[in-house]
């Protein structure tokens, strides 16, 4: 596979509809593993990224588990991985959810902003 990533929540950088069914307290990461394709592919890819249907589609392959051990079937040495942007620890790698190890505080709902009442300026 040419990408492989383990989802939390259901946004991947900022697209937030990445992947519609996750949850971030349900205790289970997703895996998707890309399948290779042609560059040509990535035209018919990127629209599904965006809307949601990546997850879907022919291009991959998801799975919903708690727990997963990821390796390479070539001889590569040190093969690092990314964590969120940052270098991560090299292949292969063994990850867990730990469900309710960490207690987070978050509003319950999103406060919408209130547009100001600023006076109206005559027109010049």
């Amino acid at each position: 596979s040419p990408l492989v990533l383990a989802l939390l929540t259901n946004v991947v950088s900022s697209f937030e509809r990445f992947m519609p069914e996750a949850s971030v307290d349900d205790g289970y990461m997703r895996i998707i593993i890309f399948k290779e394709y042609f560059i040509l592919d990535i035209l018919s890819v990127i629209p599904l990224i965006i809307s949601g249907a990546i997850y879907n589609s022919r291009y991959t392959t998801t799975l919903t588990v708690n727990k997963a051990s990821i390796e390479l079937l070539s001889n590569v040495d040190d093969l690092a991985t990314n964590m969120d942007g940052d270098p991560g620890p090299s292949m292969p790698v063994d990850i867990e959810v730990l469900p309710r190890v960490l207690k987070v505080f978050a509003p319950s709902k999103h406060k919408k902003k209130k547009a100001l009442n600023l006076p109206k300026l005559p027109h010049i």
